[in-house]
């Protein structure tokens, strides 16, 4: 019985001259990427060597945080890399780590391999293998991996090299290798016994000499072989016949009988019947002409770049600044929104808010109640020097301007308003006090010692109150001076709603917006004045129905 394989290689070698090589690593955008993540580089600070351990100059230039490993896994790979040798111990140290399996992925290895010659190589993927079994490397593996390098052989004559791609597998294809036509029939040979089975042919890698250029290509082969998922068995079987030859029986296929795969090679028509010979001199000049426009293409495109290169920082320049003109001019907008809104419920919450720490202020600094002090000073000063200027005495009109100042509350946001409003109704506070029968005839120092009293008494200032009030009316039987005149009794509602207000409102913002605070809450007092007599006056209705 004869096995016969119909499916050879869907992709085999291809030859491209070297003059047409693309260099892929130019890009054709304006704008590199590559010199900006260059520049964003970040040193491995959180992934340490074993200081046990002497590293090679090489490894010292790797970037450990681009293996993407933790410290428990690098630290595996490194005592993987000290068991096949490549990592010797310092002298008068100790190697203190644990024998384990170590399973890493091919991704660490890809990126490891660049920084290691063949040799290396050969023994990190053998006992990469082992390693999956075994915890320790047996005698013979110790002696495999200290026998030192084979001594260099003498350069061939010149290899004219060439730009090839060769199909691992199904999975990866390796491009743009540079390699003469012994390595690419060596590793295209090695390829098809290791991973297809094929007969050996002449060359295999192990037939190529033991250079330079030789070692940098099967270096290359191998990291084909890891991008390309091939087992790590097979991988280590190529290293063995490095080090030992090629086994001296292939790979058998065990059925009924012995059977052996062989590729057969089809030679490839590559004659034309077609005769170009008529028109050799158009097809030169064609080509001469393409090579020229390509030219002047890249020339005129080399042109754009630097122009796009020298307009870039400018044009990025002027997007910011129209970007923060407009943001400037939407916050512009919004604050004028802001500003024009009468914004009636935050104004009522924030009061709701005031009134429920009347009970417990909050501590105020000195100098806070010292700024009240020193602002209560104008209206105070201005309203004794009317007072005694003329003696001018107009409750109803004054009543009348201290309900149409109310209004100017609609623009309470603007601080000019907030403080004409605030030191008028001030005020016209202190010219109704003085007006009033008080203790001294001058109901202004009612102002004061409302702020005195809030300030010292702090938590306890209600009881500072009564025991003020108590003691006012406790005077009253010793001296007819203090006698209480019965339009006091009015005043001192309204003393204790000053200095609930004050106490309430000074737990936020700044003393003025305090002050503004008691001014203009004297029109929800009227209010609920007006609204308890009304709702007494209907109660005694429907009673005496």
């Amino acid at each position: 019985m004869i096995l016969i394989v119909s499916e050879i290689m869907d992709l085999d070698e291809m030859d491209i001259d070297e003059d047409n090589v693309r260099l892929f690593c130019k890009s054709d955008s304006t704008i590199s990427f590559s010199a900006i993540s260059q520049r964003v580089r970040r040193g491995s600070f959180f992934i340490k060597w074993d200081p046990s351990l002497d590293i090679p100059k090489p490894l010292k230039k790797l970037r450990k945080d681009r293996l993407n490993l933790s410290q428990n896994d690098f630290s595996a790979l490194e005592y993987q890399l000290y068991c096949c040798r490549i990592l010797p111990i310092k002298k008068n140290c100790i190697y203190m780590y644990g024998a384990r399996n170590v399973h890493l992925k091919n991704d660490v290895y890809e990126k490891l391999i660049r920084y290691l010659d063949v040799w290396q190589v050969y023994n990190m993927c053998i006992w990469r293998h082992h390693n999956t079994t075994m915890t320790l490397p047996d005698d013979d593996m110790i002696l495999m991996f200290n026998l030192p390098a084979k001594e260099m052989e003498e350069e061939a004559e010149h290899q004219v090299k060439k730009m090839t791609q060769i199909a691992i597998n199904e999975n990866y294809t390796l491009r743009r290798a540079h390699w003469s036509v012994p390595q690419r029939l060596a590793a295209r040979h090695t390829r098809d016994f290791f991973l297809y089975g094929f007969e050996t042919k002449y060359p295999m890698l192990c037939d190529l000499k033991c250079t330079q250029d030789n070692h940098d290509m099967i270096r290359e082969f191998i990291l084909a072989l890891l991008k390309a998922d091939v087992s790590i068995e097979t991988i280590k079987d190529i290293c063995d016949a490095q080090l030992y030859g090629m086994p001296e029986v292939p790979k058998m296929v065990e059925l009924e009988e012995e059977m052996s795969k062989k590729k057969m090679e089809m030679p490839v028509q590559r004659s034309s019947i077609t005769d170009f010979s008529p028109i050799a001199i158009e097809v030169v000049a064609a080509t001469k002409l393409q090579r020229a426009y390509r030219k002047r293409l890249k020339t005129l495109k080399d042109a754009v770049r630097r122009i796009e290169e020298w307009w870039e920082p400018r044009r990025v320049e002027n997007i910011e600044i129209r970007l923060e003109i407009a943001q400037e001019m939407d916050n512009l907008v919004h604050n004028i929104e802001y500003v024009d809104l009468f914004q009636y419920k935050e104004l009522v919450a924030d009061i709701k808010d005031d009134y429920k720490t009347v009970r417990r202020p909050e501590a105020r600094t000195n100098k806070y109640w010292l700024k009240v002090i020193m602002i209560l000073t104008v209206p105070v000063a201005i309203g004794i020097f009317l007072g005694r200027w003329n003696g001018w005495d107009n409750r109803p009109l004054l009543l009348v301007c201290y309900g149409a100042f109310q209004l100017l509350t609609l623009y309470r946001k603007l601080w000019k308003v907030l403080w004409f409003q605030t030191l008028v109704l001030w005020l016209f506070t202190v010219i109704l006090l003085n007006s009033e029968v008080s203790l001294i005839q001058d109901g202004w120092i009612r102002i004061p010692v409302w702020v005195v009293i809030v300030a010292v008494g702090r938590k306890r200032w209600i009881l500072l109150f009564l025991a003020m009030l108590v003691i006012r009316i406790g005077l009253t039987f010793f001296s007819d001076t203090f006698f209480i005149q019965p339009t006091e009794y009015g005043l001192v509602v309204y003393d204790l709603y000053c200095m609930a207000t004050i106490a309430g409102a000074s737990r936020q913002g700044t003393p003025i917006e305090m002050l503004h605070k008691v001014v203009i809450n004297v029109v929800f007092l009227i209010i609920i004045g007006f609204s308890g007599a009304f709702g007494c006056l209907y109660g005694c209705l429907i009673i005496n129905n």
